[in-house]
């Protein structure tokens, strides 16, 4: 409908004519006289007179709409706008109607913020119905805003404003230039991710103040979820918004990065692959875990690392920092973060807590950590409680992959899974056994692994501890520690944990002698990862032995020439993870090519290629 402006009613001789200004097309008008007068009634179009008898001794005329006095609201267009962080922006917003608007006002709120802030806006151009209004450089930043405008015509019912834009808010992109992103300590992992999007997100360039890639200064890396090994160097993937990795640079470094703000108009969505996953908090200020939008199958536990040990159950993404997530389905799915400070949307989520529930007194379970010089991992568990299950549920939380360096870990392996930091069983009348893997690369520091009791075993119950490679089984009923000292470059120790009855136990104990003398002879090598090599970014290669012996590990080229030699000596039980950095004896990098690896283990050898690249 089209609005009246005004409409006039003009009596003479008889004759009533209306005149109207505006444009209006439905109208009507009514007269009627005394009782000693026939009466009438008429319709017409404005402009048209309708007559009556002016002789009647009373005379009325009243004119009117058809349709219901004006109730339409302005609406409005945002011209597209962008931002460079440290300066004032001009906001324009062009807002049509078909009567005057009398006022606008421009609402911001820059990301993370709680509320939106109300800036009145001022008329500039009457013709185009161009309003303005500014936002201050003090709220543009690496965090970003969004906005959005409503105006009023005075007229339209209740003086409801009109929202532009009408399906939600418009961001805008702020522009930053070598923005401190984060701090690398000295020789340290750090577990980041990058809260805009870069000009160049290459390692490259996100990390030019580190210089080209040498891992012998600096190093970066993703994790693959399909292979369940880290890609490094180049083979990684960028450091774009939303994707986590892992960073070490041999001298503490400020990384500075330029490029622009993320989105605030929509969610953030992350593709998750089956299996633990790196992301990061693609926004420049904290989110809440409790407002993400999670698949049914991707376990709603989000672990942190604090430089010295992985932290559970993080409820707030904090910006520039990485964090581990595990999805349980066979094929890929989304995690969507919304575009607001942590706990604006007060959704609440159920977390299964680690702890032992205190309000089930037949429940019990053992507290694990370990220890090893200024590493550790706190925080697992394993034990019975009255909603567990004999399978995996979802009482048994993923255990986060091991970091790439300096690291103490403590974990309860699956035969189908991934390792657990909780294990949680069905109330048994006789028992229940689990598995106990310790792993530390602080190679000639002291280790323990610390056992604590929750609740009370059932009567007549015992918790013992067979190591892997055979020996007296270990009294933990009352809890206590297993020690030793990490004497290879990846020391691993793992033991049968057996809880229950006499004779459980004993059967328990005629299993685990058959297994350890069927796996005394078993030695495993994997493959070399990356593989191809790029750059010098170097290859890494992981072999375990069941007891002390020697071990020999040297690169050859296509002709069988002795290229270099990565170890020679005697070796610890355990898992040895060696990396060869791409160069020969000399210590200068190698030709693009084919290379073999050769390890010697007594008199057990196996040979893998490796191919380097430019």
């Amino acid at each position: 409908m089209t609005h009246l402006r005004s409409l006039s009613i003009l009596v003479a001789a008889g004759v009533v004519s209306l005149a109207a200004r505006g444009d209006a097309q439905e109208t009507f008008a009514v007269g009627g006289g005394a009782a000693s007068s026939s009466g009438f009634s008429a319709e017409v179009t404005l402009g048209d007179p309708f007559a009556g008898s002016a002789s009647s001794a009373g005379f009325a005329a009243s004119a009117g709409f058809r349709a219901s006095l004006p109730t339409n609201a302005p609406f409005g267009v945002l011209p597209p706008v962008s931002a460079v962080a440290g300066a004032d922006l001009p906001v324009t917003a062009l807002l049509q109607d078909d009567v005057l608007v009398v006022s606008a006002s421009l609402f911001y709120q820059p990301g993370g913020a709680s509320a939106f802030t109300e800036v009145p806006m001022t008329l500039t151009d009457a013709g185009t119905g161009e309003w303005s209004a500014t936002i201050p450089a003090a709220d543009l930043d690496v965090r970003g805003v969004r906005y959005f405008v409503t105006a009023s015509d005075g007229v339209n019912v209740a003086n409801i404003p009109t929202t532009a834009p009408v399906s939600g808010l418009e961001s805008i992109p702020v522009r930053v230039a070598n923005h401190p992103t984060f701090d690398l300590a000295a020789v340290t992992y750090a577990l980041a991710g990058v809260p805009l999007t870069p000009d160049d997100a290459s390692p490259l360039a996100v990390f030019d103040e580190l210089g080209g890639f040498d891992d012998e200064v600096w190093r970066y890396g993703t994790f693959d979820p399909a292979s369940g090994a880290y890609r490094e160097g180049g083979a990684a993937r960028p450091a774009a918004p939303g994707q986590g990795f892992w960073v070490i640079a041999a001298n503490a470094a400020t990384i500075d990065v330029s490029g622009v703000s993320a989105d605030l108009g929509e969610n953030f969505v992350i593709t998750l692959q089956p299996g633990f996953n790196q992301i990061a908090n693609p926004f420049a200020f904290p989110v809440a875990v409790d407002d993400f939008v999670i698949d049914p199958q991707t376990t709603p536990s989000f672990i942190g690392w604090n430089g010295v040990a992985y932290v559970n159950d993080i409820q707030v993404l904090a910006p520039a920092t990485g964090y581990w997530v595990f999805h349980g389905g066979s094929t890929s799915a989304t995690l969507e973060i919304p575009p607001v400070g942590a706990g604006a949307l007060q959704r609440s989520r159920v977390v299964v807590p680690a702890a032992l529930p205190a309000d089930e007194p037949e429940a019990w379970a053992y507290a694990v950590r370990a220890i090893a010089g200024d590493r550790r991992d706190d925080d697992n568990r394993f034990g019975v409680r009255a909603e567990a299950t004999s399978d995996r549920d979802a009482f048994d939380l993923p255990h986060a992959p091991r970091p790439p360096a300096g690291y103490a870990l403590v974990s309860l392996p699956t035969e189908d899974g991934p390792a657990l930091r909780t294990d949680w069983r069905a109330h048994s009348d006789d028992g229940a056994t689990w598995q106990l893997r310790f792993e530390t690369d602080r190679v000639g520091e002291n280790w323990r692994v610390e056992l604590a009791r929750e609740g009370d075993l059932p009567d007549g119950w015992r918790l013992l501890a067979w190591p892997e490679n055979g020996g007296t089984p270990i009294e933990l009923t009352e809890g206590g520690e297993l020690t030793g000292v990490a004497t290879s470059t990846r020391t691993v120790r793992t033991w049968t944990l057996a809880a229950g009855t006499p004779e459980f136990l004993g059967q328990v104990e005629d299993d685990v002698r058959d297994t350890i003398v069927a796996g005394i002879s078993e030695l495993a090598f994997g493959r070399a990862f990356p593989n191809p090599s790029r750059g010098g970014e170097g290859t890494s290669f992981e072999f375990r032995v069941p007891r002390p012996t020697t071990a020999r590990v040297a690169i050859f080229d296509v002709t069988g020439r002795l290229v270099s030699t990565v170890l020679d000596g005697r070796i610890e039980p355990g898992i040895h993870t060696l990396r060869w950095n791409g160069r020969d004896a000399r210590g200068s990098r190698v030709a693009s090519g084919v290379y073999f690896v050769q390890v010697r283990v007594g008199d057990w050898a196996r040979r893998g290629k490796v191919v380097v690249l430019d």
